[in-house]
């Protein structure tokens, strides 16, 4: 099976990559960087590379079989996951991302409060 990528890179540090392994998707690959990028475009210093993954668990069955997997490569070391299933493609490409930017956030306000600063929040 051949996957098919998207990718963008954010000015700053943050590459975002979106792969499904249906060719035919290219909008939604497209619409998926573009959102990545726009959703998670504030951590780009601290977080260098974004991966997305995009599948239909169940083919044409349908259901709640839309998955979406993010692995936040993070610059001070480390990766974060977040994973989302749904029945439609924006959903749980959607919730993924918003997951996503919930944990860098949660991730900057605990750092602050422990250490201080934020830089030292994404090392963990």
């Amino acid at each position: 099976m051949t996957t098919s990528i998207s990718s963008h890179s954010v000015p700053g540090l943050m590459h975002v990559e979106v792969r499904s392994r249906n060719r035919d998707q290219v909008e939604l690959r497209s619409w998926a960087t573009q959102l990545a990028s726009d959703t998670l475009r504030r951590f780009d210093t601290h977080v260098r590379k974004v991966d997305v993954r995009i599948q239909d668990i169940n083919g044409p069955r349908g259901g709640i079989d839309k998955d979406v997997s993010i692995a936040m490569h993070m610059t001070g070391g480390g990766t974060k996951h977040i994973r989302h299933r749904a029945s439609s493609y924006e959903e749980a490409v959607g919730m993924a991302l918003r997951r996503a930017k919930q944990t860098l956030q949660r991730c900057q306000s605990v750092g602050a409060r422990r250490h201080g600063s934020r830089e030292s929040a994404y090392r963990h």
